[in-house]
């Protein structure tokens, strides 16, 4: 792993670079014919100043979480295939889950972008790569605002709907949060969904190039697809058969991925409930004979989880489900995620970032509408609205720090000091919320659950880190039993809750099994 420390403003410049079209296009675009444009220009450019600033705080965010191992399994599982494509292995497995990389969620943009491992500083850009996804859809998203205010609210009511916009993009903690959590496509989809939305609201034929874009950031995007094109039928004639079209693709892309496998980490078991037959195979079309069926299983499903879904609209606008081009994506997200079993995808995090995106236009839509009518009724709505998102960003802004570095200084500098000396050729069994930075190798397996590990042969490291794992204290314990007694392992460190052993497996042995 290499420090960023030389290279960084150089990466920052290219990162610019790569989404510039999608800001500059916007600025050229402003006409010169409502009443005040200096004033929503100023706006328009301050907020990309702001946004700006965000991107180098994200990336030096990434950069503090990247260096106290606070990237676990799901960052190991994207970084290795990225690192592998980049080394030249076309087609890599995912050694943790034993399949191939591709058939995770079918997201085959992992192949271009793995390009951008070698710009500096290489395993990091990953992360930054996330980050730059998310400030370009905020760029995308505070466009569009301008562009929609100037036509539908121009003169004075455009500078403060405009602000009102960016204030709810830029004052959201839940984009924070997107970004603290490991790597994942959905922060890359985003910037795909929003040009989307902009280009096909406006009519524009590159919005094909958009959809093919997101299609390619695997199975989750193409719920997005059905989404933006059910808006795009339900907007008017001109959007009409585009967005039929595009509702089609995404229900063919999601079939294809099925009956390819191509979506063996989509959770599908999670809504075998909603079935008739919760114990039958899954599939979407018993899913929906079940709801049709038994709708108040859905009902009770969706309203056991209002706070959540309170907590993701609050801090993004909830009037901006007035909008057409927001209801249904905000729809599609909201359904997939708070219907499946538990509480993992309904939490404010990177599965809702269509929301964060979407909303904050759909809100400013309405109140250009409400102020049409009654400016001051619209003024008051606004206020409003603001007040609760900044209330929302104060009270879990300033938790993120303490819910996402978990590490403590001393165990990451133990796992720091560790990491150079283990051969890239090397298998490395680690406890799975530490393992993020050490996925830039052909194998890597996580103690995340009992069961059997892989063995492939070669030198077999383990990094054990009791505090950062899913296994019971007991099973860990007996883990590290093993190691200094039967296995015969060579203890390297013992220091700051960091255990780490050398182990060469017999010629025989292909497997270890985790109590």
């Amino acid at each position: 792993m290499r420090s960023p420390a030389n290279s960084g403003v150089v990466s920052v410049w290219l990162l610019f670079v790569t989404s510039a079209p999608a800001i500059i296009e916007v600025a050229d675009a402003e006409p010169t014919t409502s009443a005040r444009p200096d004033s929503l220009r100023i706006v328009l450019w301050a907020g990309y100043a702001l946004m700006a600033l965000q991107l180098i705080c994200f990336m030096t965010w990434s950069t503090i979480l990247y260096h106290d191992f606070a990237l676990g399994i799901d960052y190991t599982t994207y970084h290795q295939g990225w690192y592998l494509i980049a080394h030249g292995d076309l087609n890599p497995r995912n050694s943790s889950f034993g399949d191939l990389f591709w058939q995770d969620h079918s997201e085959f943009v992992m192949w271009p972008l793995a390009l951008f491992y070698w710009i500096p500083p290489h395993d990091l850009m990953l992360q930054w790569l996330q980050d730059v996804g998310i400030v370009v859809a905020e760029a995308v998203a505070f466009t569009w605002i301008c562009e929609l205010v100037r036509k539908h609210r121009p003169g004075r009511d455009a500078v403060w709907l405009a602000g009102t916009g960016l204030v709810l993009l830029i004052a959201n903690p839940w984009t924070w949060w997107s970004a603290s959590f490991n790597f994942h496509t959905e922060a890359v989809a985003i910037a795909f969904l929003m040009l989307l939305a902009r280009d096909l609201a406006n009519g524009r034929r590159r919005a094909w190039a958009w959809a093919a874009a997101l299609l390619a950031c695997g199975d989750v995007s193409a719920t997005y697809l059905i989404g933006i094109g059910l808006s795009g039928v339900l907007a008017g004639r001109r959007s009409r058969w585009p967005g039929t079209v595009m509702m089609g693709l995404g229900v063919a892309f999601l079939q294809i991925t099925k009956i390819t496998n191509g979506d063996l980490s989509s959770p599908l078991w999670a809504y075998s409930y909603l079935q008739a037959n919760p114990s039958a195979p899954v599939s979407f079309g018993a899913l929906a004979k079940g709801v049709a069926a038994h709708p108040a299983r859905a009902v009770g499903a969706l309203w056991s989880k209002r706070w959540l879904t309170w907590q993701n609209l609050a801090a993004s606008g909830p009037l901006g489900l007035g909008f057409v081009w927001t209801l249904p994506v905000a729809a599609v997200v909201w359904v997939t995620n708070d219907l499946a079993l538990g509480t993992l995808f309904a939490r404010p995090s990177f599965q809702m970032l269509p929301l964060y995106m979407l909303l904050p236009v759909g809100t400013v839509m309405v109140l250009a509408w409400v102020a049409r009518r009654q400016t001051f009724v619209a003024l008051l709505l606004a206020g409003l609205v603001v007040a609760q998102a900044t209330a929302l960003t104060a009270e879990w802004g300033s938790k993120t720090e303490e819910h996402w570095l978990v590490v403590p200084q001393n165990t990451a500098a133990t796992l720091s000091s560790v990491l150079p000396r283990i051969p890239a050729s090397d298998e490395v069994v680690v406890s799975p919320n530490v393992a993020g930075r050490f996925s830039g190798r052909r194998d890597i397996q996580a103690l995340y659950r009992p069961g059997r590990i892989p063995l492939d042969g070669s030198t077999t490291w383990f990094v054990v880190v009791p505090a950062s794992e899913t296994l019971d204290p007991s099973q860990t314990q007996q883990v590290i039993n093993e190691l200094n007694g039967a296995m015969h392992a060579t203890r390297v460190t013992q220091a700051n809750g960091v255990w780490v052993y050398r182990w060469t497996p017999p010629r025989h042995q292909a497997s270890y099994t985790v109590p």
